[in-house]
C-alpha cells in the first residue's frame, strides 16, 4: 500500500523536462509580470532569471503540475519584492509602454499610465486577471488572498480605471479579449 502511494505521489510531481517546457512556453508572461513590478527591462530580466533559478532549485516540491504557474508567479512576486525592498526603490520610471510594442503607441499610453497609478496589490490583480488571463480563483491563490477580497479589489481598481480613463471596461480595454490589453499581450516579446 505504501509503495502504491509513493508511486502515485512520484507520478504527480513535475519533471525537469516539464519545467523546461513550462518556462520556455511562458517566458514572455514571466518577463511582463516582472516588468510590472520593476518598470525596467534589465531589472525585470534579472527577476525572471533569479525566479527561474529558484524554481529549478525547488521544482520537485510542486505536488501537482496544474499548480506550476501559480507557484512560479509567487516566486516572481517574491523575487520582485525582495529586490525592491533591497533597493528601497518604489518610485517607478515613466517609460510604461516600452514593454508592450517596443514603441510608444498612444492607444496604450493612457491605459498603462492609469494601471501604473494603482496601488501595487491592485496593479498585480489587474495584471494577473487581464494580462495573464488568470481566473479570479487563480489570482487569489497567487496573491494569497481570499477570492472575495480579490473580486472587491479588482472591481474597485476597474472603477478607478474607468473614472481615470472616462469609459466603460470594454472601452478601456479590460472587458473583452478584443480590448487593448489583449492586443498588447499578443505582441509582447522579451528584449
Amino acid at each position: 500500500m505504501n509503495s502504491l502511494v509513493n508511486e502515485k505521489e512520484r507520478s504527480n510531481k513535475v519533471s525537469e523536462e516539464e519545467m523546461v517546457t513550462f518556462i520556455k512556453e511562458n517566458q514572455n508572461q514571466f518577463y511582463f509580470m516582472a516588468y510590472q513590478y520593476m518598470k525596467n527591462k534589465e531589472k525585470a530580466l534579472d527577476v525572471v532569471q533569479e525566479s527561474i533559478y529558484r524554481a529549478f532549485k525547488n521544482y520537485q516540491k510542486v505536488r501537482e503540475p496544474q499548480y506550476l504557474k501559480t507557484w512560479f508567479c509567487r516566486i516572481i512576486i517574491h523575487v520582485s519584492l525582495d529586490i525592491l525592498k533591497k533597493e528601497k526603490n518604489f518610485v517607478y520610471n515613466e517609460n510604461i509602454i516600452e514593454f508592450c510594442s517596443g514603441k510608444e503607441d498612444e492607444e496604450y499610453i493612457d491605459l498603462y499610465a492609469a494601471i501604473d497609478g494603482l496601488d501595487m496589490e491592485s496593479k498585480m490583480i489587474v495584471t494577473l486577471r487581464f494580462f495573464e488571463d488568470m481566473k479570479i480563483e487563480d489570482v487569489a491563490q497567487v496573491m494569497q488572498l481570499n477570492v472575495s477580497t480579490v473580486k472587491s479589489k479588482l472591481y474597485r481598481a476597474l472603477r478607478v480605471l474607468k473614472k481615470e480613463l472616462g469609459g466603460t471596461k470594454n472601452e478601456i480595454g479590460l472587458g473583452s479579449s478584443k480590448g487593448k490589453i489583449s492586443k498588447c499581450r499578443n505582441s509582447r516579446t522579451i528584449g
